[in-house]
């Protein structure tokens, strides 16, 4: 899929004209080199909308807390490689975390409240 300003004006006056937004993850990276993230599009109509975007994914608590309501689960854990992403979703949904060192951030990384982790998984 390819999106141009034509695509970027449309959906620009659309979010002004009152569509309700939403974007899948708040994370500014993409691990594939080559790919445009959603974020990177979002910028884009945050600049020419003022408007913000309702987030549907990770970091926001409301998917893994949608998760956890669906099922009977004991001891929940939210496993993840990302820092931003996942690690954050799992604090602000209040739910035990592990970081997996096979992504794009590393131990050191964790020092933050948000981004602090319980558990540690090192390959």
């Amino acid at each position: 899929m390819t999106i141009g300003w034509p695509d970027l004006a449309e959906a620009a006056l659309a979010i002004r004209a009152g569509a309700l937004w939403w974007q899948p993850t708040s994370t500014p990276r993409c691990p594939r080199a080559g790919l445009l993230p959603a974020t990177i599009v979002g910028a884009a109509l945050r600049t020419a909308t003022g408007a913000e975007p309702k987030i549907a994914g990770k970091p926001a608590p409301t998917l893994l807390r949608d998760a956890v309501a669906r099922g009977e689960f004991r001891a929940p854990l939210v496993i993840g490689d990302r820092l931003d992403t996942d690690i954050e979703g799992a604090n602000a949904a209040q739910l035990p975390s592990l970081m997996v060192l096979t992504g794009v951030n590393n131990a050191r990384m964790r020092s933050s409240p948000d981004r602090a982790t319980a558990h540690l998984y090192r390959s």
